[in-house]
């Protein structure tokens, strides 16, 4: 018997260490923490929580472009862009989230003489703390201006820095930005003449002394384009950018953008058509968790679908297989069911969202059975995905057709402005959302062992490290590898992360042998 010629317990290869306060359960897998104390692998549940509807303002109807949102983690606001109807002055509206509700702190209007129409669109930038808004005027000349704002704690207040002429001298239409981790640059995609471009810039200063600088633009193809996305690729630190191209039936096209982090300058890869179906309402996001971009857009034959790209190193794409709205339970099957994000008629694309703590992209449409506003979570495995049960997010059907979604870290909810056309006032509305998910502190790397015995909290104790043998486990399959689980179990399939724990080398001993 193999187990009896390796060395188990006070025998095996063990270190000591202190419990960070807690307390360990004997024969439990441990994780290492920053300071050197080690833990219980545990996971702990968040349930669902979907907000009231709340009045993001009362009287006038939101500009028919829609809703541009960030979140600033410097001060933990939500920020909406957006124009109304009224005069069409951009404006800046800071949100806080308190439990599920959120509550206007101040809105400001950006410039009282500019009537932007479509084109403007706000950023955080996150090594310098400062929104950059976007707008194109539209009265007095075609200039693009942009200006680096600061937040004060709460929203309280906003401060701009000074309007920068962007230098385009043409009448550029931006539609979607994304920061660009690797370089530092945040990267914006336009339009001029239906053309598509994108154009790297950067905010630096404080104050109302805050400006903002620009590398050259570039132009991504010569032909006219709609439906203008972009996300940023964490595998590959590039931007990807995506258009459905006019001369050629309206499919999809990416692009491979790397940027020079001196200049901004940047260099366009070859395009690769994603399918060679119509495509409409585009939006793109990036899932972390399976390194790929997701896809959404209304294709000819359906209401819309949602498609994985993989980036390789090469700058090629690979796609993953199309799934369509026929999976996604009680999504409105007729036509006059747009629910769209931000952008001109023929920019707009499907609301999506990455969720990080949750891995999943959430989808928000109408439903078929009472056209309220529901939201499904679908999974990237691989470049497969797959779609979970809807969840409805009011008991009204407000008739939301303009929404924006934004991610907030602090508390993990999804944050969705939105205009109503059903009824009111209030004209626009405002609602958080909190998907049900779990949470482990295992990762891929914090793994260091199994407690030989019970650890008291604060105390020292002795864990089994790699290359030695726990024993005093029951149920092991003699000959399997075991796999850590994400709440701290062991199993022969790897959970999420992938953490191997060892060998069972008989019924209730493993040899921790981790990945080798």
């Amino acid at each position: 018997n193999l187990s009896d010629l390796i060395p188990a317990g006070a025998s095996a290869k063990h270190l000591t260490f202190t419990d960070s306060g807690s307390g360990i359960t004997s024969k439990k897998p441990v994780i290492v923490e920053s300071d050197g104390d080690v833990t219980q692998v545990t996971e702990t549940s968040t349930s669902e929580s979907v907000g009231a509807v709340g009045t993001f303002n009362n009287n006038a109807s939101p500009g028919s472009y829609g809703y541009y949102s960030g979140y600033d983690t410097n001060v933990d606001v939500i920020f909406v862009a957006f124009t109304e109807t009224s005069d069409y002055y951009p404006r800046l509206k800071c949100l806080t989230l308190s439990g599920s509700t959120l509550t206007v702190q101040s809105t400001t209007t950006i410039a009282s003489n500019d009537n932007t129409g479509p084109g403007y669109i706000a950023t955080f930038h996150p090594p310098t703390n400062l929104v950059v808004y976007l707008t194109k005027e539209n009265l007095g000349g075609v200039n693009n201006f942009a200006q680096a704002i600061t937040i004060a704690s709460g929203g309280s207040s906003i401060t701009t820095g000074t309007r920068v002429d962007m230098g385009l001298s043409l009448s550029y239409e931006f539609h979607d930005a994304v920061y660009d981790e690797d370089s530092g640059w945040i990267v914006a995609i336009c339009q001029y003449n239906l053309r598509p471009y994108i154009m790297a810039y950067k905010p630096s200063g404080t104050g109302v002394s805050a400006t903002v600088s620009f590398g050259a633009i570039s132009q991504v193809f010569t032909d006219t384009v709609k439906h203008t996305t972009l996300y940023y690729d964490k595998s590959q630190n590039k931007v990807v950018v995506g258009y459905t191209d006019d001369n050629q039936s309206n499919t999809f096209y990416l692009h491979a953008v790397s940027v020079n982090s001196g200049t901004g300058a940047m260099t366009i890869g070859a395009r690769q058509q994603m399918n060679a179906t119509a495509t409409d309402w585009c939006s793109m996001v990036y899932d972390e968790t399976a390194q790929r971009g997701i896809f959404a857009g209304q294709m000819t034959g359906d209401y819309f679908s949602l498609q994985a790209i993989q980036l390789n190193s090469d700058d090629t794409f690979t796609m993953g297989a199309l799934i369509d709205d026929s999976s996604f339970n009680d999504s409105f099957n007729g036509t006059g069911a747009y629910v769209i994000v931000y952008g001109s008629t023929p920019n707009q694309g499907m609301p999506i969202i990455y969720h990080p703590v949750l891995k999943k992209t959430l989808l928000f449409y109408r439903t078929q059975t009472n056209s309220y506003l529901g939201v499904w979570a679908v999974t990237c495995t691989g470049s497969t995905l797959t779609v979970g049960s809807k969840t409805d997010l009011a008991s009204t059907a407000y008739g939301r057709t303009y929404l924006d979604l934004v991610f907030d870290p602090d508390t993990n909810y999804i944050t969705v402005p939105s205009n109503r056309t059903t009824g009111g006032p209030p004209y626009q509305l405002m609602q958080a959302y909190r998907p049900g998910y779990s949470e482990t502190n295992l990762t891929a790397t914090n793994f260091v062992g199994i407690a030989d015995s019970a650890i008291s909290a604060s105390a020292a104790g002795s864990v089994i490290v790699q290359g030695g043998t726990i024993s005093g486990l029951s149920s092991l399959t003699t000959g399997s590898n075991y796999y850590v689980q994400a709440d701290g179990t062991f199993g022969t399939s790897a959970s999420t992360p992938s953490v191997k724990a060892g060998l069972a080398i008989s019924t209730t001993s493993l040899l921790l042998n981790g990945d080798s």
